[in-house]
């Protein structure tokens, strides 16, 4: 049922049929469409049949990934799953009255009202962290329209060039507070995780933050979810980013500028309320192998 067939939803609507078997198949090339007008919404059957034309054996519309899409459709990637939260991100914790030391600061974990059990419950991690693996950390809160805010700081055991340290490995480096700060954040890891998944495994996920190193000058970010689009630059060759942001590597300052401008519209955002519509309406379909592309350039 294309957008001819009303009153209906505001987007074209199928049902799919189809048994569950070992080996998958390709969606149907034919399907049986239907097309005319109404009297009202949720017209019984009878009524239906006469006011619907029925085509049987009609083509099949293209599904978005048929169709030659935004060549940025792959240039995005997801930020970082930088979870458990208490496990990373921290607070700097006052030493004293010489102060803390600089090259490795006293940190212990940031705690919220957002956590949620186990995590909510138990006692914070503290231990001294060597500086270079004290990065800010940009969430999806940390920015907004062609502006970025104060990001959180967060313990990122992972070193210039992509290479995630492990407690074994920053020890063998001569990172004792590294692995200090490992050692007591895999044992709470291991003792309440709910998957069969070391830390370093579970911070890394398909790769998404030894993906962001080495860190370029220059990114474009934008939010993964918000009432209203945000997107903009970051300057910062330091920073690494949640999986709450999607962000890609422009080739220059006017490419970056250019594609913020876009994400940032009231266009992106009509595009974005229609793409979780349809994904809401499409949800069986990616189960048949059908993943949708929700592409707004």
């Amino acid at each position: 049922m294309d957008d001819s067939v009303k009153p209906l939803f505001p987007v074209p609507s199928c049902v799919v049929f189809g048994r569950r078997r070992a080996a998958q198949k390709p969606m149907p090339d034919k399907v049986r469409a239907y097309f005319g007008t109404l009297p009202y919404r949720d017209a019984p059957e009878e009524i239906a049949d006469r006011n619907l034309t029925l085509v049987e054996d009609a083509p099949s519309p293209e599904f978005p990934e048929n169709v030659a899409g935004s060549e940025y459709r792959e240039a995005f990637r997801n930020g970082a799953t930088l979870f458990p939260r208490m496990l990373v991100f921290v607070e700097r914790k006052t030493m004293g009255r010489l102060g803390a030391d600089p090259a490795a600061p006293y940190v212990a974990s940031r705690r919220t009202n957002q956590e949620k059990e186990p995590w909510k419950s138990l006692p914070n991690i503290e231990n001294r962290v060597e500086a270079e693996f004290l990065r800010p950390v940009l969430l999806g809160e940390s920015i907004l329209p062609n502006r970025v805010l104060r990001p959180l700081e967060g313990v990122v055991p992972i070193d210039r060039n992509g290479e995630t340290l492990d407690p074994e490995s920053a020890a063998n480096r001569g990172f004792d507070g590294l692995h200090g700060w490992m050692m007591k954040a895999e044992k709470v890891w291991n003792d309440h995780r709910r998957r069969d998944m070391g830390l370093i495994s579970q911070l890394d996920y398909y790769g998404k933050l030894s993906a962001q190193f080495p860190i370029p000058p220059l990114r474009i970010v934008y939010a993964k979810a918000g009432a209203q689009p945000a997107a903009c630059l970051l300057h910062d060759a330091h920073g690494v980013i949640d999986h709450k942001l999607y962000w890609m590597i422009p080739a220059n300052e006017l490419e970056a500028c250019y594609l913020a401008a876009i994400l940032n519209s009231e266009t992106a955002q009509l595009c974005r309320t229609l793409s979780v519509s349809w994904s809401m309406g499409s949800k069986r379909l990616r189960q048949g192998n059908v993943q949708p592309d929700y592409s707004t350039l």
